[in-house]
């Protein structure tokens, strides 16, 4: 799957980077609501602790992606688990 802990990380800031890139119709308030949600989902965990659960949770996040859900979709599903 991955090849390191760097490896996700940095993929994990590209896929947030994309989305702040993507031209939704939607406010940026929104948005960056979106923004942060993310970053508290994957972010806050020492590099260390990036596992397999963390491999898992960054597949569902590139599924979010991949069925081409809103970012309000996403938003809600992400806050859920918080």
């Amino acid at each position: 799957m991955f090849e390191s802990n760097s490896a996700t990380l940095s993929l994990v800031y590209k896929e947030m980077a994309n989305i702040k890139n993507l031209e939704y119709n939607i406010t940026s308030s929104i948005q960056d609501s979106v923004i942060d949600i993310i970053i508290k989902y994957f972010i806050p965990k020492p590099a260390k602790e990036i596992h397999a659960k963390l491999y898992k949770e960054y597949e569902e996040f590139v599924a979010f992606l991949d069925t081409n859900i809103t970012l309000q979709e996403a938003a809600k599903d992400l806050h859920s688990r918080n």
